[in-house]
């Protein structure tokens, strides 16, 4: 963990004075809570040679009204929109346009997504040609994708920033 710290104050080190540093902790936790939120309710089931899995919630409805701890895509959308006005404002600044800055901001959000989606489907037929039912990969797939519903709707928020 040594090695993470030191890596944390360089690049705090490296931030401009001016970067509104309360803005990526925000943005940090909601991320944060996303993924150990989802984490959370998924519960992994092997039996009878065969792995399967459920939602908890569906099994503790109790538990409903503490997933409002979790509501965080607002504070997502939120911060991720006050960091696009600030890059805006920033990208005209230094004599920039609202076409150039959308084209470089989708650039960076579809390039690691354009990944994805070229490792996932070749990841998945290495593993069914590895002997792995079909319908497992399939699934599987699908649920390693089911986040991505919230990008298309950030890129129709940076599309409209300008």
């Amino acid at each position: 963990m040594r090695g993470l710290a030191a890596m944390v104050r360089d690049l705090a080190a490296r931030t401009p004075g001016s970067r509104e540093r309360s803005a990526d902790m925000w943005r940090a936790l909601a991320i944060c809570l996303v993924v150990f939120g989802h984490w959370f309710v998924v519960v992994v089931t092997y039996r009878d040679g065969r792995l399967s899995g459920y939602n908890a919630l569906d099994v503790l409805s109790w538990m409903d009204p503490v997933t409002w701890l979790f509501q965080v895509m607002p504070i997502f959308f939120l911060v991720g929109g006050y960091a696009g006005g600030a890059s805006m404002a920033s990208h005209r600044a230094s004599g920039g346009d609202g076409i150039g800055w959308v084209l470089r901001r989708t650039d960076r959000l579809l390039r690691p997504t354009t990944a994805l989606f070229l490792v996932l489907p070749l990841t998945s037929l290495v593993i069914v040609a590895a002997g792995v039912n079909t319908e497992l990969v399939g699934h599987a797939a699908w649920l390693a994708s089911i986040p991505l519903w919230f990008l298309l709707a950030y890129l129709v928020l940076v599309v409209l920033t300008p």
